[in-house]
């Protein structure tokens, strides 16, 4: 009998999704002769007979992999049906899923950080400390809401944090490196897929949706013993699927929620990576 993965993709997934990885991933497994069904994630149910959604019962996959968990309603009770699944069988555990994916997350790798819902608080620290920092929200993505702030500029944080009260920011050291680009560097069941740098064509933001411009590095480019140090953690916390991203000597983010980059890894290199993306995935989990 095949192996078989099941994948929570939003039926919308079509219309809103920010990279290819609902079509991508799927495939992928599907060519290396995996049995693969989709099941929206606003469908999952709970019955005597367990967790199911579309018509599959989820227990009876050998892998489960969400790659959504639907709309903003209802989030925090999907993770929780997901969590009465057995967490092996999940290519991350819900727990690593919900909460390691963050800008807080690894903050000891990352420039000097400060996290607060306190905008007197956080221009307070860069009117200690003075040069240059960032800020931005500490919930965003795609490098929203993201801005470079020089020393006459500190009272920025004061409107950008009051336009959306309560929420968390993050004020984090200048990096200058950041003008020639963040490496992306995307892992798999612990290993190591490939690496490309995303290159900003203005300002400071390297995402691809601020139409950045993504190049192959070579191994050099690459901080090894940064690198090393995440997907060590990564592995021993089973977290199967992320994307490192880092400049220089500092880690920027790690991306677990479902990070793109597998088509643009493909493209900068010529060679479809689906293939190694399923190998690892299925050696970590013993399939």
């Amino acid at each position: 009998m095949p192996k078989s993965v099941i994948f929570l993709i939003a039926n919308s997934a079509a219309d809103t999704a920010s990279n290819d990885n609902h079509l991508r991933l799927p495939r992928a497994f599907s060519d290396c002769g995996w049995q693969v069904a989709q099941v929206d994630p606003e469908c999952l149910r709970m019955s005597p007979d367990g967790l199911s959604g579309d018509g599959y019962r989820l227990s009876d996959a050998d892998l489960v992999w969400p790659l959504g968990f639907g709309s903003r309603a209802g989030f925090l009770d999907r993770a929780h049906l997901l969590s009465q699944l057995p967490q092996a069988r999940l290519v991350t555990p819900v727990a690593e899923q919900v909460l390691a994916h963050g800008k807080a997350q690894w903050a000891q790798l990352c420039a000097p950080t400060y996290i607060s819902n306190d905008s007197a608080e956080l221009q307070s620290v860069a009117q200690n400390h003075g040069g240059e920092w960032v800020i931005k929200p500490l919930a965003g993505s795609y490098g929203r809401g993201v801005q470079h702030l020089v020393p006459d500029q500190y009272s920025v944080i004061n409107s950008v944090m009051d336009s959306q009260q309560g929420a968390y920011f993050v004020l984090q050291r200048f990096i200058p490196e950041i003008t020639h680009g963040e490496i992306r560097t995307l892992v798999a069941g612990g290993k190591v897929i490939g690496s490309y740098r995303r290159q900003p064509q203005q300002g400071i933001r390297a995402n691809l949706a601020a139409d950045s411009l993504a190049v192959a590095v070579t191994a050099a480019e690459v901080n090894q013993t940064l690198l090393d140090t995440v997907v060590d953690d990564l592995s021993k916390r089973r977290i199967g699927y992320a994307a490192i991203d880092t400049v220089g000597t500092y880690l920027m983010e790690v991306n677990l929620a479902n990070p793109g980059g597998l088509g643009t890894l493909s493209s900068v290199y010529n060679q479809d990576f689906g293939a190694q993306v399923v190998a690892a995935i299925g050696a970590q989990h013993g399939l």
